[in-house]
């Protein structure tokens, strides 16, 4: 049973000590401090094989290091009160122990490796034998896609034995971009409710306030970027027609696979009422344009070039792409995340 976070103290919070012994590195080598938010926070050197921090304000939240000489070697662990003890040797990694969730983290970590190492085995015989063919290569199939499941699904199974940990407000982080709507969210909060507060709930909260501001039935929020010609866009400047905010980026395949059905869309309905605004998530103005040429995407197009951090993203709690949201000729959000047919029946529904 993995260990309970601690207790919410009263007053000024207690520090966190990180003890770390280093193999395979010079003395004298620097290492630096990062907050999750990629803040630098501190430098000491390697000195004697070994380093460390006094971080004073312990608020539970994921910390990470930098070695100079070691771009490779970036090790994150969780900052919270106690001494946390690591050893780290860049030919095989870093590991951290000595408070609740960072041991928490470490037999989580060892039961994932374990599930994935299933995996490759099913899979090297795959590749010997071939996917399909025989009743036992069948039944071998079923048994990997389970073991799949699980390794997809190990992050929420392992919150969900873990409730009111850190470890379990992490981890729902980790699969946050699933939970699309504020009751979702809500439902997912539970689970923590009584976990030491952390950044990880925060960081919930936070996801939650933003989905109330963009949920169906309410007004969708403004937003200006710039087109490809560099002239700016708002979404306000559409209203009066169904409009289609499509998140996509040119280096994410399932929206390229998507676009297809979106250009059999927009033809369909291009003349009746409906207009499409493609936000890019791209960093490469090369690369969005050549995809915007290659799948014929004949709509109105923005970006910031700023990958993830696209401001309409984050303003839209956008977690994973292709991500869509249909705002009707008043500017009311009408539904999210619709594809495929699912999309084009809805859209026939309103404009036919």
């Amino acid at each position: 049973m993995l260990a309970a976070g601690l207790l919410a103290a009263c007053g000024p919070r207690p520090g966190a000590t990180l003890e770390a012994t280093v193999t395979g590195m010079a003395d004298g080598t620097k290492v630096y401090l990062f907050d999750s938010a990629q803040n630098g926070l501190d430098t000491t050197v390697v000195a004697g094989g070994k380093f460390r921090f006094d971080i004073p304000t312990a608020y539970p939240d994921q910390n990470a290091l930098l070695f100079e000489g070691q771009p490779g070697l970036v090790p994150f662990f969780f900052v919270e009160p106690g001494t946390i003890r690591a050893t780290i040797d860049p030919a095989v990694g870093a590991e951290f122990s000595g408070t609740p969730t960072n041991d928490a983290y470490k037999t989580y970590d060892e039961d994932l490796v374990a599930v994935n190492n299933k995996k490759i085995e099913l899979e090297a015989k795959f590749r010997i034998t071939g996917w399909k063919g025989t009743p036992e290569i069948d039944s071998l199939l079923r048994i990997y896609e389970a073991v799949d499941a699980e390794y997809w699904d190990f992050p929420q199974t392992t919150a969900l034995k873990n409730p009111n940990t850190i470890l379990a407000a992490y981890l729902i982080n980790r699969y946050a971009h699933t939970l699309t709507s504020p009751e979702m969210v809500d439902s997912a909060l539970t689970i923590v409710a009584g976990a030491p507060e952390n950044a990880f709930t925060d960081r919930l909260r936070e996801r939650r306030e933003m989905l109330t501001l963009t949920a169906v039935g309410v007004e969708a929020p403004d937003f200006t970027q710039a087109r490809p010609d560099g002239t700016p866009l708002s979404l306000s400047s559409l209203r009066g027609k169904l409009v289609l905010i499509d998140f996509w980026a040119s280096w994410c395949v399932p929206c390229r696979v998507e676009n297809p059905n979106v250009v059999k869309l927009y033809e369909r309905f291009k003349d009746k009422g409906f207009e499409i605004l493609g936000v890019s998530l791209d960093s490469d103005r090369e690369a969005w344009l050549k995809a915007i040429e290659d799948d014929g995407l004949t709509w109105r197009h923005v970006s910031d070039l700023k990958d993830w951090q696209n401001a309409v993203a984050v303003q839209y709690a956008v977690r994973s792409i292709p991500h869509t949201v249909l705002v009707g000729p008043d500017g009311v959000i009408i539904a999210k995340n619709l594809r495929g047919a699912a999309l084009e029946t809805k859209v026939a529904e309103i404009l036919d």
